[in-house]
């Protein structure tokens, strides 16, 4: 019965990294057609609604953003982490003939 839990898991894992992907690939390539256009058409809205091409890139930055955040990428879970630190060495390193920190 573990077996399938953890097929499970990964499948839906699977299944958030492609949306991922997927999300990454459309914000580039509505990135780079806003590139291509002149600057006057990029800030140009049409009937009150913004620049097409600016509200996908929008939006796949968003998803970007909340699928990215079930992987631990977004800022809130890096400041989480905690990686190893080295000590300080110890007043007494060298009294003992090696340093005290390290092992025997």
């Amino acid at each position: 019965m573990n077996h399938y839990r953890i097929a499970l898991a990964l499948t839906l894992a699977l299944v958030l990294l492609v949306g991922g992907c997927v999300a990454a690939g459309r914000w580039r390539d509505a990135c780079e057609a806003l590139r291509t256009l002149p600057e006057a058409e990029r800030l140009l809205e049409r009937d009150g609604k913004p620049q097409p091409l600016a509200k996908i890139a929008r939006d796949s930055a968003d998803q970007m953003m909340k699928l990215g955040a079930s992987f631990g990428l977004s800022p809130s879970s890096r400041q989480r982490l905690s990686g190893v630190a080295k000590k300080p060495a110890s007043k007494f390193a060298g009294y003992l003939g090696r340093n005290v920190d390290e092992p025997a």
